[in-house]
């Protein structure tokens, strides 16, 4: 497992927050993560879908949750494999029971210790875009959406930040391509980094499982993600 840091800019930010983003964790719980989470000492945690998975337990995945939640203030957004679950309903009551806040279709606001106010949505479908009620122009807007194919232009610059996962950085990674088998097939075009857009950042998570529909990684280690949000002057 590896650590990629992101740092974003932005004039709504008046005190440097630390997220920690985690994403494609599939029912796991990597060796080591919540010593690596806790070495950043961030401000909160996300976690950005597929923190289960159809096909395995999902009890590896609630210890992890269990030990962050007592830490730190958490926000999830399920992914598509959680669509499949049969024990959905009660996972989720575990996971609210633990103090995870469930953002599906709604917004949250949280404020840091240091005074730094965030919005929260978490979306996992299109249409939700369409329903969005648009914040107070000073308020820094973060969005969690699992899927990163086509979430800019849904967007519509209505976010500061925009945090996806989903791609598994490609699963395969040479130093020349960024990722070359995603969800969508060869070469996806946001396997995993920071992309820039009409003032909207987009962070790609390449996640934390070893594996993607049964295939190994190649090139391309399980990632913890650090966006540090800082002032803009």
């Amino acid at each position: 497992m590896i650590t990629e840091n992101y740092v974003i800019q932005n004039r709504k930010i008046i005190h440097q927050t630390k997220i920690a983003f985690l994403s494609d964790i599939h029912s796991e719980n990597p060796h080591g993560l919540e010593r690596a989470v806790e070495a950043h000492t961030p401000d909160l945690v996300i976690i950005g879908g597929d923190l289960f998975d159809r096909s395995a337990a999902s009890a590896p995945a609630l210890q992890l949750m269990d030990g962050l939640t007592e830490n730190y203030a958490c926000f999830y957004t399920p992914g598509n494999h959680e669509q499949y679950l049969k024990e959905k309903q009660e996972l989720f009551a575990a996971l609210r029971n633990l103090g995870t806040t469930i953002l599906d279709g709604q917004s949250a606001p949280f404020t840091t210790r240091k005074g730094q106010r965030l919005q929260i949505t978490g979306f996992t479908r299109r249409e939700q875009f369409t329903n969005h009620e648009t914040a107070p122009d000073d308020l820094f807007q973060l969005l969690i959406y699992h899927y990163p194919e086509k979430v800019l232009s849904l967007a519509g610059g209505a976010f500061d930040l925009i945090l996806a996962g989903h791609e598994h950085g490609g699963l395969w990674r040479t130093k020349r391509i960024n990722g070359i088998l995603g969800h969508g097939g060869l070469f996806p075009k946001h396997a995993g980094g920071l992309y820039q857009e009409k003032g909207t950042s987009l962070v790609v998570s390449r996640g934390l499982a070893s594996r993607m529909i049964g295939l190994p990684r190649f090139g391309n280690p399980p990632e913890l993600v650090i966006v540090e949000l800082v002032p803009a002057y």
